[in-house]
């Protein structure tokens, strides 16, 4: 059965944020592996943006959605390479100004702790350890190269994570 979510998109797709162009951006690759971090790939204000309009639409926190795509079945074919691309939307960031009118919920007005994407190499070992930063994305390859990974718990603040699948042909 279809997600009502899904039916609705139509719906919703106007009040998603626009991202605007940014120049001179920079990819850091990660201890030579598949994993990749763009700072400041969304400014501080399309972060909020996207938080205000997930939540408009009745995300929720610790609401999670979205499908993981299965490799094997949809990506076995040897031609094509499949990433999964976070954005963090919240994250170690600076508190917002005490005239500024945000609601109790509102990630922004205290810091995230905890909520680091951990990578692991061969024996359990920490290949790489990524915070969440507001505005920061995070690209990792999946299949046969994808190393095993985990999102720590948040122990403070609220993590708003974007996650979309980017394949490559």
């Amino acid at each position: 059965m279809g997600d009502r979510r899904e039916a609705d998109s139509s719906k919703t797709a106007s009040k998603w944020p626009t991202i605007k162009t940014k120049p001179n951006l920079q990819i850091t690759c990660l201890k030579d592996t598949h994993l990749f971090t763009v700072q400041n790939f969304l400014t501080s204000a399309e972060s909020k943006a996207f938080v205000k309009a997930a939540e408009s639409i009745g995300y929720k926190v610790g609401q999670r959605f979205g499908r993981h795509i299965d490799e094997s079945n949809d990506l076995g074919d040897g031609k094509r390479t499949h990433y999964t691309l976070l954005i963090y939307l919240s994250g170690g960031f600076k508190p917002k100004a005490t005239n500024d009118k945000s609601s109790p919920k509102d990630s922004s007005s205290e810091p995230l702790v905890g909520g680091e994407t951990v990578f692991y190499g061969s024996r359990n070992t920490v290949v790489a350890e990524v915070p969440p930063t507001e505005g920061m994305a995070l690209l990792h390859i999946h299949g046969d190269k994808c190393l095993l990974h985990e999102a720590r718990n948040v122990t403070k603040g609220i993590k708003y994570v974007f996650r979309s699948d980017v394949v490559f042909a």
